[in-house]
């Protein structure tokens, strides 16, 4: 028995990820965001949105990936876009970290360098 899936089930779910798309498409235009911390997260909107536009195709990949629900396939996808948007974000911090204390210890160099400087005259 095959549980009914059409678009008319999911239209919600593809505006949704529509009005996200082009939320993040605006924020991209308009420079609030930057282009290589949005990649990933249009790609996860745009899986979605193809997902809820095309469910059938979606229900053909989930049952070759063993999931017997949609809803079951949709939630582990979520899952792992959420973890790689998380990874990505974790990566970014840390490297904004690592910058910080270089900044830090570059600028301490420069100060004791000017403090050498103005001793001397």
């Amino acid at each position: 028995m095959s549980p009914d899936i059409s678009l008319a089930h999911y239209w919600p779910f593809a505006v949704l990820c529509a009005v996200a798309l082009v939320a993040v498409v605006r924020l991209l235009v308009r420079e609030t965001i930057t282009l290589q911390g949005s990649i990933s997260f249009g790609v996860f909107l745009v899986v979605f949105l193809v997902a809820a536009l095309l469910p059938e195709r979606a229900l053909d990949v989930a049952r070759a990936m063993g999931f017997t629900l949609l809803s079951n396939f949709l939630f582990a996808l979520a899952l792992i876009g959420l973890s790689i948007l998380h990874l990505r974000g974790r990566v970014a911090l840390s490297r904004a970290d690592l910058r910080t204390v270089q900044l830090t210890q570059e600028l301490a160099l420069l100060e004791e360098r000017v403090r050498r400087l103005s001793g001397e005259r």
